[in-house]
């Protein structure tokens, strides 16, 4: 059982990692959506989604490691938690040390939940200014769509933006 609970430590020890390079991937995400960097976006996007597919590896390694933890204690796999878990077992340090990754995990899942729903709705209100603009724009034009006239030279469509010469 002792390996078990060493190799659930290590396990939840990498997922705290990645769920702090998660937060710092999402961090970044927020700066490129206020700065309205499109690359930058993509960029944090991408970093994000290489994250979860560690950490969907990890998560798999856990739920494994705890499949085993829940035969050797004979107990429903569905009754564990690693608080339970520290309860259960004789090892003051491990217990000591899967209390404190509970709490850790704890504290930065709900820091990477507050930072993807401030992102989202940042994303939120992006879209819904894209959408405001390109209503002006539309009410602007009415419903002519030709930006040509029919030799081909530009339309005279009058000012959409007031500009000084």
């Amino acid at each position: 059982m002792a390996g078990l609970v060493a190799e659930l430590i290590d396990v939840l020890n990498n997922q705290y990692k990645l769920y702090e390079e998660l937060l710092t991937a999402s961090g970044h995400k927020k700066e490129a959506v206020i700065r309205n960097d499109l690359d930058a976006i993509k960029a944090a996007t991408s970093e994000e989604q290489k994250i979860v597919g560690k950490l969907q590896k990890s998560d798999k390694a856990r739920i494994l490691i705890m499949k085993d933890i829940s035969r050797v204690l004979n107990v429903k796999e569905s009754n564990i938690t690693v608080s339970s878990l520290a309860d259960t077992i004789n090892d003051d340090a491990e217990a000591k040390r899967l209390r404190e990754l509970a709490r850790n995990l704890k504290l930065v899942l709900g820091n990477v939940k507050h930072l993807n729903d401030m992102n989202s709705a940042l994303i939120g209100n992006a879209l819904e200014y894209i959408d405001f603009s390109m209503n002006v724009i539309r009410s602007t034009f009415g419903d002519k769509t030709d930006l040509y006239s029919p030799n081909g030279a530009a339309a005279d469509r009058g000012g959409f933006i007031d500009r000084k010469n």
